[in-house]
């Protein structure tokens, strides 16, 4: 029977070594239902002993006991109890580990470890309010705060204003962001030396900025399909903090503010407005609303046709959409339309056939229009020196980089009349190279040479071109020579230029060749060197509604001041 008995004293042991140690381990009988389901937090995750802690789960009124190690805290010593949160101090002696909490026959083991600190340092046990503004106050309890020297919210500092063992309170700083709170104090190492540190909040002390619950408008969410807003029309928007908003806009445009209370603020729907989302600004940030709201506007999503030739007649628009019904007024550029049809998904209407530009349908809330312009096909003369064209798109031609020079007109050219450009070369390379300007810059409005579109492709700039004189330099060992063909652009000049190089292929003087140039081809180049792609690639392409100046510029330089004779005839787009 000795051996049994052995036996049975290892087992028992067991057993009750599983009872003491194991995480959520009970007695068998005595466990209650659900009992392994209820895990408990607490805060903070450190202390020195004599540190507040917060123990939070359920079912913790009947705790008798809460261990840190091998010393424990009675019931009778807790400084709270109630069914959901535990509060009390960390004992003399506790050692780092996890926390044990004993209630009737069952023993309940924390997920992770408390640390005992080597010294006090201070702990963060709660704060209040956990949402604020700038410029409010925060009150923290914990412990030890009292040797907090300095508070930051992210990286900015907050003020402290009151400041004891157990409660710090704080003025939050200009420029809050959501972020955690850090306190930092100073500590004595062990070799004597005072070193800073930080201890930092667990959670964040959130910003507090507008919310949003609702946006009506007529009785209707924005977001209603039927619910379509006018100019003008009053929004009530139901949220918190709304008497803190200092700026509304409706998908960036600014609206006026009515009346604001703390949950109801009043808005009108701003002219200019479309679609998109509202936003609500205060002082410490922007919030923007999660539904978007829709003006009463028609839409376009094609029109026919896109192109054409100009004739001395008329031209019948058809323009696809939504809600074309709206529409009372059109235009082609500046030109009013007349319309002869519609419905809320086509409008057609007639303008004068030498008209092209942007298509503008015009609506009691304000006015849509095409991305894309209507525009004309066929050739856009510049000039041939023989006949007056209208409108002008060469309005001068000019030699730029010649100590001395003309432009005249001249006879007897293979079609008749041609320029001839005389000049003295520099002796220099880069942008002091011999070119020629053809300007159309005299032209108001940032199309001067009024091609109407903004497209490069399938169009193309042409001219004939022969030569009397040139400097030997200039020519190619075939007798070719190299030119460089810059597009000027108009408005706010960025980019300032694009340019192609090309070969003339002249096997001697007095010989007209025709160049053609597509648009679509030419690079950014703001130097007027090369040619060629700038070494930073570019998302930029020429917009031939946007161009100033032609400009024919020879690529080579001559190595001294050198007579150059040269002859422009027939220059002229092309979009095809």
């Amino acid at each position: 029977m000795k051996p049994f008995k052995i036996i049975y004293s290892i087992i028992s042991l067991m057993i009750l070594a599983a009872v003491i140690t194991g995480c959520d381990e009970t007695v068998p009988l005595s466990v209650k239902t659900g009992e392994k389901d209820a895990p408990f937090t607490f805060i903070p995750e450190h202390g020195y002993p004599g540190t507040t802690v917060k123990i939070k789960g359920k079912d913790l009124s009947n705790v008798t006991k809460v261990a840190f190690g091998t010393k424990a805290v009675m019931a009778e010593d807790f400084s709270a109890k109630t069914d959901t949160v535990i509060t009390l101090v960390v004992p003399v002696g506790a050692q780092t580990g996890r926390i044990v909490l004993e209630k009737e026959a069952v023993v309940l083991t924390s997920a992770t470890d408390f640390t005992v600190d080597d010294s006090p340092k201070p702990t963060i046990l709660e704060f209040t309010p956990a949402i604020v503004g700038s410029g409010e106050s925060v009150t923290i309890t914990g412990s030890f705060l009292n040797k907090v020297t300095k508070v930051e919210i992210g990286t900015l500092a907050a003020t402290i204003t009151e400041q004891n063992d157990e409660a710090l309170t704080i003025t939050t700083p200009a420029g809050l962001q959501t972020g955690k709170i850090k306190l930092y104090y100073n500590y004595m190492t062990s070799y004597g030396i005072e070193k800073e540190d930080v201890v930092i909040s667990t959670a964040d002390l959130t910003l507090k900025l507008p919310t949003i619950n609702s946006i009506i408008s007529g009785g209707k969410s924005i977001d209603a399909t039927d619910c379509w807003l006018n100019i003008d029309d009053e929004v009530i928007i139901n949220g918190t903090v709304l008497d803190k908003v200092t700026d509304v806009k409706f998908g960036g445009v600014a609206a006026t503010i009515v009346s604001a209370t703390s949950e109801v603020l009043t808005v009108k729907v701003p002219a200019g407005a479309t679609k998109g989302k509202i936003s609500l600004t205060v002082p410490d940030g922007t919030t923007e609303s999660g539904i978007e709201f829709k003006v009463d506007l028609p839409t376009i999503t094609s029109f026919v046709p896109g192109s054409g030739e100009p004739n001395s007649g008329t031209r019948i628009f058809s323009v696809q959409g939504e809600r074309l019904s709206t529409v009372n007024a059109v235009k082609v550029g500046d030109t009013d339309g007349t319309i002869a049809s519609k419905t809320d998904n086509v409008i057609t209407f007639t303008v004068p056939g030498n008209i092209s530009g942007n298509i503008i349908l015009k609506a009691k809330n304000g006015d849509v229009q095409t991305t894309t312009p209507f525009y004309f096909k066929g050739t856009f003369w510049v000039s041939d020196w023989d006949n007056t064209y209208d409108p002008v798109r060469l309005t001068s031609l000019q030699i730029n980089t010649a100590d001395a020079g003309s432009v005249t007109t001249e006879a007897g050219g293979p079609t008749g009349n041609y320029a001839k450009l005389i000049g003295i070369s520099k002796a220099a390379a880069g942008d002091n190279r011999f070119r020629a300007y053809i300007r159309a810059d005299g032209n108001p409005g940032e199309d001067m040479f009024i091609l109407y579109t903004s497209s490069p492709k399938g169009v193309y700039f042409s001219f004939d071109m022969s030569y009397n004189q040139l400097p030997a330099e200039v020519i190619n060992a075939d007798g070719s020579v190299d030119v460089n063909i810059f597009s000027f652009t108009s408005g706010d000049r960025n980019p300032y230029g694009f340019s192609k190089t090309i070969t003339i292929p002249f096997t001697g003087a007095n010989q007209w060749k025709s160049v053609k140039v597509h648009l679509n081809d030419m690079v950014e180049d703001t130097n007027l060197q090369d040619g060629v792609s700038p070494s930073t690639p570019t998302s930029n392409f020429l917009k031939p509604n946007k161009q100033r100046i032609m400009a024919i510029m020879f690529s080579k330089a001559p190595t001294t001041a050198s007579p150059i004779e040269f002859n422009l005839d027939n220059v002229k787009f092309t979009i095809e």
